[in-house]
């Protein structure tokens, strides 16, 4: 800030000791965690020396993303030196792969996805950050290196890069963490499979795509308190929903709710599965050719992300910081995220004229999508939906060979 003078050591280690905090609560409870009261508790100093240094909510903000950051960077180093010191000789490069990003999931889940939170904070126009388009290709350099796959044009580093990140992604929403460490092993070993055209050491089972779903059909007054848990969850995440507080959005009795839904977990797996319709759903069985499907499902024709995108990972951040939130068995929410996982890239994997997948092949490429979208939100409005378009392509070819073009869309 012009006219402030040079920080000492002490307020160095003030600033440092404030953005540790920041971060731990953005990792924690989520963005909305993160109050100027709520981080000086945390670091020990007065809500004054926050605004002296960060001089807003958004300045926490901004320094909990650099934070959060520069520890998984540091991690990264520290793994790389790791792999240098031989520790890996004569393991395969994709059970290194493996054993990473497990082992970066058990360490940075809850950071992963306040980062994706930040990112979209970023792409509202609420939140500046820093180079994150550095902060990418760091990342691919890094598992490049731990791939053994190089990150120069024409490589597969790229690639893999982006395959594993959406496959730690993806595993962060499982509730069981040795389910979340199987997925992540079999995803590599199936990536692998693909990449190298090797046979399948699982045979996928060659059927049809699953059955597309109907809309879901709720009575009015249900489907009102639906449309007011989705606009709640908007607002203000998870957190905000109490039945008062449904009921008064829905322009219900606090009693209708109560006898609409038992527990908050049932209405959000309601409003979840409509959300799953409206945002990825209806544009695999609508007009979109499908070569855009991933950029009619996450952005507006102007680039911004659709609603529906922003709400579904609200939910999935809520259901990493609240396993509880996930119940057990079918018709929870962890249920819900599976098929809309699996069902979603079978149908999408069947319309660019790819069959013969199995749930591995499904839940790989859901990976690969998710860390598409991550990038391109990175990127400048007008260029994103081309590039997410074009990056799920590169990937479709690379994992399952060309695909039959059915929409009539020149290369």
């Amino acid at each position: 800030m012009a006219g402030r003078p040079a920080m000492t050591a002490a307020g160095h280690n003030a600033a440092g000791a404030i953005a540790r905090a920041a971060a731990n609560l953005c990792a924690e409870a989520g963005a909305a965690g993160v109050t100027v009261r709520g981080v000086a508790a945390a670091a020990g100093v007065a809500p004054s020396a926050v605004i002296y240094h960060f001089a807003n909510r958004e300045g926490l903000l901004a320094a909990a993303h650099s934070a959060m950051t520069e520890a998984i960077a540091e991690w990264m180093a520290d793994a790389r030196a790791a792999s240098a010191d031989g520790r890996g000789n004569g393991l395969s490069a994709e059970a290194l792969a493996a054993a990473t990003a497990i082992a970066f999931l058990r360490d940075h889940r809850a950071a992963l996805v306040a980062l994706q939170e930040l990112n979209r904070a970023a792409l509202r126009g609420d939140l500046a950050l820093g180079d994150r388009e550095a902060d990418w290709s760091r990342v691919v350099r890094f598992w490049s290196a731990v791939t053994g796959t190089g990150d120069g044009a024409g490589e597969t580093g790229p690639i893999w890069s982006v395959i594993l990140e959406g496959a730690i992604s993806i595993a962060a929403l499982e509730v069981d963490p040795i389910v979340r460490d199987a997925l992540i092993v079999d995803l590599v070993a199936r990536a692998g499979d693909r990449i190298a055209r090797r046979p399948l050491r699982t045979a996928p089972a060659v059927a049809p795509a699953r059955t597309p779903p109907a809309r879901p059909d709720h009575p009015p007054g249900r489907q009102r308190i639906i449309e007011a848990v989705i606009a709640l969850i908007g607002e203000a995440g998870v957190g905000n929903l109490t039945h008062r507080n449904i009921a008064a959005r829905a322009g219900v009795a606090v009693g209708t709710v109560s006898n609409a839904y038992g527990d908050r977990q049932a209405m959000i797996v309601d409003a979840f599965d409509d959300l799953r319709w409206r945002g990825i759903d209806a544009v695999i069985l609508g007009p979109a050719p499908p070569r855009h499907y991933l950029s009619e499902i996450v952005f507006t024709p102007s680039g911004d992300l659709r609603t529906e995108l922003a709400l579904i990972h609200a939910v999935g951040a809520a259901l990493v910081r609240n396993p509880d939130l996930g119940g057990a068995g079918p018709g929870g929410l962890a249920d819900s995220v599976r098929h809309l996982r699996e069902g979603m890239a079978e149908r999408w994997l069947a319309m660019r004229g790819i069959h013969g997948v199995d749930a591995i092949d499904a839940a790989l490429w859901v990976a690969v999508t998710a860390a598409i979208v991550e990038r391109a939100i990175c990127l400048p409005p007008a260029g994103r939906r081309h590039w997410a378009d074009r990056a799920a392509d590169d990937h479709l070819a690379a994992l399952f060979g060309p695909p039959p073009f059915s929409d009539g869309v020149e290369e």
